[in-house]
């Protein structure tokens, strides 16, 4: 992986008194980039998880995992 992961959408900060602790959220859509680098005319899979949870201003859905993987080339 090269750099750092970027983030593409509304990032908000509040305090969520359920949690009793500040908490970022991103409203709407979000996306999430990140670059990779690969030897010369390799070809690989990239795999991994996205564990995420979804809550407006009344509840929480319990937490979530998707499963991914891309071919690299």
């Amino acid at each position: 992986m090269v750099g750092k992961t970027k983030e593409e959408g509304k990032l908000e900060k509040k305090f969520d008194p359920n949690f009793k602790t500040t908490i970022a959220t991103f409203g709407g859509t979000v996306k999430f980039k990140q670059l990779v680098s690969l030897k010369v005319s390799s070809k690989t899979k990239l795999s991994g998880t996205v564990d995420y949870t979804v809550c407006n201003d009344e509840k929480c859905l319990p937490p979530a995992k998707v499963e991914f993987e891309v071919n690299l080339q």
